[in-house]
């Protein structure tokens, strides 16, 4: 069956759900974070148009910490509407301001590539997708938006990954 995934907006200081995007009939993350048709990802940079709190979260992740009955923040977010997607395009860069670094998004990936905005922020997601320097999910509920130009004093990365 797989695991449903989606993005979870979360409050600047604590883990308070404040919104989210459902990606319609495409839940499976290999079925709408790919680089090939990557319309829901763009809508979803078009959100993150300021630094914004995000995690891609899965179905199964676990439940929060002093959530009664016990629940994830994929159900949390079920309980509020969905986040509105404003008009306009998304940046080139993808931005990490608690790291303080950024990555061009690559406008020419490979076949199998997975989008660096989900991938990076991934919550659930272990051994759906890899890349070689392991850093999978590890911006997960930090402060990223996407624009241009980058940020003076952050430092540029570079991150490819793709689905196992």
């Amino acid at each position: 069956m797989g695991q449903h995934f989606k993005p979870v907006f979360l409050a600047e200081d604590s883990d308070t759900v404040i919104g989210h995007l459902d990606p319609g009939i495409f839940y499976k993350l290999a079925e709408h974070a790919d680089r090939r048709d990557n319309w829901f990802v763009s809508d979803v940079a078009q959100i993150l148009t300021t630094p914004t709190r995000i995690v891609w979260v899965g179905e199964y992740a676990d439940p929060e910490p002093g959530t009664e009955p016990p629940t994830n923040l994929h159900r949390l977010a079920d309980r509020l509407p969905e986040t509105p997607v404003p008009d306009g395009l998304p940046g080139r860069h993808l931005i990490n301001h608690d790291r303080r670094v950024y990555l061009l998004i690559d406008s020419t990936p490979s076949e199998d590539e997975v989008h660096p905005l989900p991938a990076l922020t991934v919550e659930g997601g272990e051994g759906y997708i890899e890349d070689e320097h392991g850093l999978i999910g590890s911006w997960a509920r930090q402060r990223i938006s996407v624009a241009d130009p980058p940020p003076t004093g952050y430092t540029e990365i570079q991150f490819r990954a793709w689905f196992v």
